[in-house]
């Protein structure tokens, strides 16, 4: 059933909600949120629960195939990836998550195998793969490693962020809050929002408290000193425009995840919790070191018809430190490794047309929605206090291209 707090919409029928009883949140109303009912889901996109969403209701779609038997039947694995000079970051990452954890470690040429010190009461949750570089040359196979990580998971999803970026104290309550519907849904990525610390006044490799709980984020964005991850003060870059968080903040005493009803740019890249199993289409493996590697998979992941919502409540949290030589080679104007992502990056756009068709006509709508994540015709305001509620869902008052 639908929430009691949510708008009914007579000529559709809400099946299932996102979490349990126990979860629910019974102070927004209807007129205060504009909540509108999907056939799946409840959204909190104003209006329609998607552009262009019919009146009537859609055909029930096909059932989504069932999980793999070898997979139980829910649960989320960490998955990331680091050289072997950043185990340390993994094992504080590891202590802030309490599932399991994969792990693909590249050994750079030439130097002894590093170990990872940890209690045997956190060992037993980890799965380190071990990978050596085959020369000092080559570039840092970020993809591949992902996908070596992503084939070892043995849970129902996986949730693949970078080693920097530590799980904030609820994220794993919160992603057990959802029920079983949300697990069920095969297309579906959860969006986990990503902070990170004003790099204008931290010093590289500066060992800061991370604020780890909601307050103290709250506490530390309205300090001015944390902002959306890769942003700088009240200013949210493409690479997380589309999660829009002055709709996060605005949502964060609540339940339940929102929609994302278009995506902003295509720069958009995400940290996300998807089914594992094959499920999902893998990371290119042809983008290597820094660049392009995540936002090519987001929009493999909108050609495929995953839809994309937003988790409330759990987030991300960037620790700072030093820029990484793959970092360095893509900032440096004598190297041709970004003009070869680019490249790459350009040639998946070229050819999105016409998977989009192809899955378009295979199924039109799902869930009263385009199979396909639509481009956002005017795009979110980069530009905006994030802690107060005005700013949210507010867009540019003229269509900007690029």
């Amino acid at each position: 059933m639908c929430r009691t707090d949510a708008v009914q919409q007579p000529s559709r029928r809400v099946a299932v909600t996102f979490f349990r009883t126990a979860h629910e949140d019974h102070h927004a109303t209807a007129s205060d949120v504009g909540l509108a009912c999907d056939d799946d889901w409840v959204s909190f996109v104003r209006g329609p629960a998607c552009p262009g969403a019919a009146s009537s209701p859609p055909p029930s779609p096909s059932p989504p195939p069932p999980l793999p038997p070898s997979l139980p039947r829910y649960g989320v694995t960490l998955v990331t990836q680091l050289t072997s000079d950043r185990l340390w970051m993994l094992k504080e990452l590891v202590q802030r998550w309490p599932g399991p954890v994969v792990a693909a470690v590249l050994q750079p040429a030439g130097e002894a195998p590093a170990q990872l010190l940890l209690p045997a009461e956190l060992k037993a949750r980890v799965q380190l793969l071990q990978f050596k570089q085959r020369d000092r040359g080559e570039l840092y196979p970020i993809n591949a490693l992902r996908n070596r990580a992503a084939a070892a998971v043995r849970t129902s999803h996986l949730m693949t962020c970078d080693v920097d970026l530590w799980p904030s104290a609820a994220l794993a309550s919160e992603l057990g809050a959802l029920d079983d519907a949300w697990w069920a849904t095969r297309r579906v990525a959860l969006v986990v929002p990503a902070f990170g610390f004003d790099t204008r006044n931290t010093a590289a490799e500066t060992r800061v408290e991370l604020p780890m709980t909601l307050g103290e984020l709250r506490g530390c964005v309205a300090a001015r000193r944390c902002t959306a991850f890769k942003g700088a003060d009240g200013f949210v870059p493409g690479q997380h425009l589309s999660t829009d968080y002055a709709r996060w903040w605005a949502r964060s005493a609540a339940a339940l995840p929102y929609r994302v009803p278009c995506v902003d740019k295509v720069s958009w890249e995400p940290y996300l919790v998807l089914p594992a199993g094959g499920a999902a289409p893998p990371y290119d493996e042809r983008f290597t070191g820094y660049g392009k590697n995540k936002v090519q998979h987001v929009q493999a992941l909108r050609s495929a018809g995953f839809h994309f919502w937003v988790l409330p409540r759990g987030y991300l949290m960037h620790m700072p430190h030093r820029a990484s030589a793959s970092t360095r080679r893509w900032q440096s104007q004598n190297s041709g490794h970004r003009a070869q992502m680019d490249a790459l990056f350009e040639q998946q756009l070229a050819a999105q047309p016409q998977r989009v068709r192809e899955l378009a006509e295979r199924e039109p709508t799902r869930d009263g929605c385009a199979a396909v994540t639509p481009s956002c015709q005017i795009p979110l305001l980069q530009q905006i206090d994030m802690l107060q509620p005005d700013a949210v869902g507010r867009r540019a008052p003229l269509l900007i291209d690029g």
